[in-house]
C-alpha cells in the first residue's frame, strides 16, 4: 500500500515543528527558574555573612555558643519530624497535578499535614522535657535549658516548611520557592534579628527572628 507524497511532506514539519516549540520553551522555563535560584542563593549568602558578622559582634562568643548548641538539638530531633513526606511531596504533587487528581492531591495534603503536626508536636514536647537534662549533663551549659522552648519552635516550623518547600518543587515551580525562601524569608529574617538584637532582646531575640 503506498502512502500520498502530500501526507509524507505534511505530517513530520509539523510535528517536528510542535515538538521544537515545546522543547525550546521548556529549556526557557529551566534556565529562568535556574537564573532565579541562583541568583537567591548568592543574595542569601551574601546577606547571611554580613549578619552573622553583626550578630557576632553583638552576642558575642558565649551566647552563639549556646545558640549553635541549641541548633544541635534541633538537628538532632529534625532526623525524625518530617517522617519522609517532603521527599515524597515532590513525586505525589507532581503526578498527581500533571493527571489532574485533585481529590488524590487533596487528601495526600490533609494526611501529611496531619502527621507533621502530629509529629513535630510529640517531637517538640519531648526537647522540652528531654532537653534540659541534655543541657546540664552533656553540654554543660544551664543556661541553654532556659531556650529549649524557642528551639522547640524552631524544629516544629522547620518540619512544616522542608515539606512546603518540596511541594513547591512538586509543583515545578522553585523560583517562587527561592523567592519565598531567599528574597523575602532572608531579608526577612535580618530585618527582625536587627530590630530585635538592637532593642536589647539578646539571644532571645535572635532565636525568636529565625
Amino acid at each position: 500500500m503506498s502512502i500520498p507524497d502530500t501526507a509524507i511532506a505534511a505530517a513530520p514539519p509539523s510535528s517536528s515543528g510542535e515538538s521544537e516549540a515545546r522543547f525550546r520553551n521548556e529549556i526557557g522555563q529551566i534556565s529562568r527558574h535556574s537564573a532565579v535560584f541562583f541568583l537567591g542563593t548568592l543574595f542569601a549568602a551574601a546577606a547571611g555573612y554580613l549578619f552573622k558578622i553583626y550578630v557576632a559582634r553583638v552576642l558575642g562568643a558565649g551566647a552563639l555558643g549556646v545558640y549553635a548548641l541549641g541548633i544541635t538539638l534541633v538537628g538532632f530531633f529534625g532526623l525524625f519530624n518530617g517522617l519522609g513526606l517532603p521527599q515524597t511531596a515532590v513525586r505525589f504533587v507532581a503526578a498527581y497535578s500533571a493527571t489532574r487528581q485533585y481529590e488524590r492531591l487533596h487528601a495526600f495534603f490533609r494526611h501529611a499535614l496531619g502527621l507533621l503536626a502530629v509529629a513535630n508536636i510529640v517531637l517538640a514536647g519531648a526537647m522540652i522535657l528531654v532537653g534540659p537534662w541534655v543541657a546540664r549533663r552533656l553540654y554543660h551549659s544551664a543556661e541553654l535549658a532556659f531556650y529549649l522552648p524557642m528551639f522547640a519552635g524552631l524544629l516544629a516550623l522547620g518540619g512544616f516548611t522542608a515539606f512546603m518547600g518540596q511541594v513547591l518543587a512538586g509543583y515545578k515551580d522553585v523560583a517562587l520557592r527561592t523567592v519565598i525562601a531567599n528574597f523575602v524569608g532572608s531579608p526577612l529574617n535580618i530585618v527582625l534579628g536587627v530590630m530585635l538584637l538592637a532593642g536589647g532582646w539578646g539571644l532571645r531575640g535572635y532565636v525568636l527572628a529565625q
